[in-house]
């Protein structure tokens, strides 16, 4: 990936890439497993990810990160779509791809940190 224009996330048409910015806290809170991502930048709790599976996927076990990752793991591709990302998710999805992490601190004073996931794969 090239610098075309400064400040600017951009890749060329045939590639994969994908973008995450969190909150410093939730970042490391991502990291650990204790909450799962929905579109790159909203914080979904273990309770809430339950409920979602519930709805969705017809979910019956506990708000437990591990419990809630093996039954993830035992769904088809597509049904994991349109799920929430953990960390390990995003890293199995994303294996074959360059990362790129910065770490932003607004002219407000919040800490940042921007994940891009970029290839061909």
């Amino acid at each position: 990936m090239r610098t075309i224009r400064h400040n600017t996330f951009e890749t060329n048409s045939s590639s994969t890439h994908c973008v995450t910015i969190l909150k410093a806290e939730d970042y490391k809170r991502w990291k650990s497993n204790e909450i799962f991502v929905a579109d790159g930048r909203t914080v979904i709790s273990l309770e809430e990810m339950q409920k979602i599976l519930q709805e969705n996927k017809g979910y019956t076990g506990s708000a437990n990160y591990d419990e809630m990752s093996e039954f993830i793991n035992n769904l088809d591709y597509e049904d994991c779509e349109d799920l929430p990302q953990s960390h390990d998710m995003h890293g199995d999805y994303c294996d074959q791809l360059e990362d790129d992490i910065t770490y932003y601190t607004t002219d407000g004073g919040e800490k940042l940190v921007i994940l891009c996931s970029y290839g061909y794969e």
